[in-house]
């Protein structure tokens, strides 16, 4: 029995030579539905992931994903290790494949193509499916959940044309592959959010370690000094190995551990949760934030109780973090497409840009050695702005920590 490669692709955008595949699903399946195999991963574009709020994918998430040139081998096995290839507007996914393909130096296998949008009369994937009896429940296009319910699909489609199944068992069958895909080294989403959510291991040292000095009062000059290097570290919600290390020089020049270093990382915690509750309510950026700077701190576990503390507090003081010192006249420039919102509305780099100008900043274009600080929509974007501001030194910082500090309340 013949057997057909379902494949989908999520991309930075629609163009084969400007943009990149950032995940790639494939099934193998026989024509009553039936799988056999599958193969996904999430693939490194090295430039800016394009729309996360389309894939649902950051530059964080891929920032340990494997490049295309690391799995194209495995790519071009497994598509050709079907008698036909099939895909919702499998054209575009084809495109996107062969360009990939050819910038690695290799070339794809021919197969028959079968595109499930033209079998289905046209429409979008979640609408043929919904006609078609399939299910397909999602936030985002998931490359693997696409190409699932595109199996089916293609299922449903072919019980009612024995005539390309007869087409299609009458095909070539693929010489014996070498399963070039098995053992190749893959990231899927799941993976990715987990290692994502993983305390750094130097943080977890630190706290592990016997405290030498008791807790420390909020105006302590000690403290002071450590929340200030802690602040700057986690301004774009990464920890560099340059940022780890100044925490961890300032910490032991401090005689900072254990306990006392905890305390320390919760009051930092709970002056940003002060800010964002200063109008009663969390939106859920704000939360996921509080969530991705309390897994940095080492604090994730007391994060809910934090919360609820403050809560009930009412958020009376202010964040003591304060706006970014010498903002007027400072130089900024923007990257990548944020996922925010503000006042209900979607955030654009243009509206970024007027409340960067109307908050006293000098708005730039590009990034140049003079450049103050670039704000990223994800810090681990491998964009030309980003790469370059790490190559200078330029501050980087996220976006949804920009407009904090500048007082935007964003959701």
């Amino acid at each position: 029995m013949n057997q057909i490669v379902v494949v989908d692709v999520e991309t930075t955008g629609f163009s084969p030579s400007r943009d990149r595949i950032v995940e790639f699903a494939g099934i193998r399946m026989n024509t009553d539905g039936s799988v056999v195999d599958e193969f996904v991963t999430l693939i490194n574009p090295q430039r800016d992931v394009g729309a996360t709020a389309v894939h649902g994918l950051s530059a964080t998430l891929l920032s340990r994903a494997p490049v295309f040139s690391e799995v194209a081998d495995a790519v071009e096995q497994f598509l050709s290790s079907g008698a036909a290839i099939a895909g919702h507007n499998i054209r575009f996914d084809l495109r996107m494949l062969d360009g990939e393909i050819e910038r690695a130096g290799r070339r794809r296998s021919e197969r028959p193509a079968l595109c499930t949008m033209q079998l289905a009369g046209g429409g979008r994937l979640d609408y043929c499916c919904q006609a078609h009896g399939v299910e397909l429940q999602r936030t985002v296009h998931d490359a693997l959940g696409d190409v699932r319910a595109t199996g089916k699909l293609l299922a449903a489609l072919l019980r009612g044309r024995r005539d390309t199944v007869r087409w299609i068992e009458s095909l070539e069958p693929p010489s014996r592959c070498r399963d070039a895909w098995r053992g190749v080294r893959c990231l899927r989403r799941e993976e990715a959010a987990a290692q994502t959510r993983s305390t750094p291991s130097f943080i977890s040292r630190l706290l592990a370690q016997a405290s030498v000095r008791s807790p420390l009062r909020d105006d302590d000059p000690d403290a002071l000094a450590y929340l200030a290097v802690l602040d700057r570290a986690c301004e774009d919600r990464l920890l560099s190995e340059s940022e780890a290390a100044a925490l961890l020089d300032t910490a032991n020049c401090l005689g900072l551990a254990g306990d006392t270093a905890r305390s320390l990382h919760l009051r930092f915690l709970e002056r940003l949760a002060r800010t964002y509750l200063l109008d009663f309510a969390l939106s859920q950026s704000e939360r996921d934030d509080l969530d991705v700077c309390a897994r940095l701190l080492g604090v994730a576990d007391e994060l809910p109780g934090l919360i609820a503390r403050v809560s009930q507090e009412g958020a009376t003081q202010q964040s003591g973090v304060g706006v970014i010192p010498g903002l007027s006249g400072a130089s900024i420039c923007f990257t990548g497409e944020v996922d925010l919102t503000c006042g209900g509305r979607p955030l654009t780099r243009e509206s970024l840009e007027a409340i960067a100008a109307e908050a006293g900043l000098v708005v730039k274009q590009s990034v140049t050695k003079s450049l103050d600080i670039l704000v990223a929509a994800d810090p681990l974007s491998e964009s030309t702005k980003a790469r370059k501001a790490r190559q200078y030194g330029i501050r980087v910082m996220h976006a949804a920590e920009f407009l904090r500090r500048i007082g935007i309340q964003v959701g």
